[in-house]
């Protein structure tokens, strides 16, 4: 990852970005690259339906005072609720979001989303907490 810009959240934090680099790779079966100013991790993961996904998770250069933006690559979405209109995932309410949270928080948030999204397709009944967006 680049280190040319004292903006990058990684260069700011760096005990953080080590922390968060650890956690991920010794927990998930992930990736990470960096592009156009962000530090994006790719993650595979089967929830509890045997429903492969591929999710990108995104860290700006304000991560982790701005919550990351996760998408979903596959399987392809649809009837989806909880995904914002630039089609990340809605994980929780914007105020719960803390800068505590870390990358493997919200991926372990998203595995409880694709388990949601699977249980509505099958019964249109978000089984998840949710809140007025």
């Amino acid at each position: 990852i680049p280190i040319d810009s004292r903006h990058y959240w990684w260069v700011k934090n760096p005990k953080r970005a080590v922390d968060e680099i650890n956690q991920m790779l010794n927990s998930t079966d992930s990736t990470f690259y960096f592009d156009n100013g962000k530090l994006i991790w790719e993650v595979e993961f089967t929830n509890n339906f045997g429903t492969y996904f591929l999710i990108t998770i995104e860290t700006d250069s304000n991560y982790p005072f701005t919550a990351p933006k996760v998408f979903v690559k596959e399987p392809k979405i649809t009837k989806s609720k909880h995904v914002w209109g630039d089609e990340s995932l809605c994980l929780f309410h914007p105020n719960e979001y803390s800068s505590r949270m870390t990358i493997l928080d919200i991926r372990n948030l998203a595995a409880s989303w694709a388990f949601c999204y699977d249980a509505y397709e099958e019964t249109s009944e978000w089984p998840g907490a949710e809140a007025p967006h």
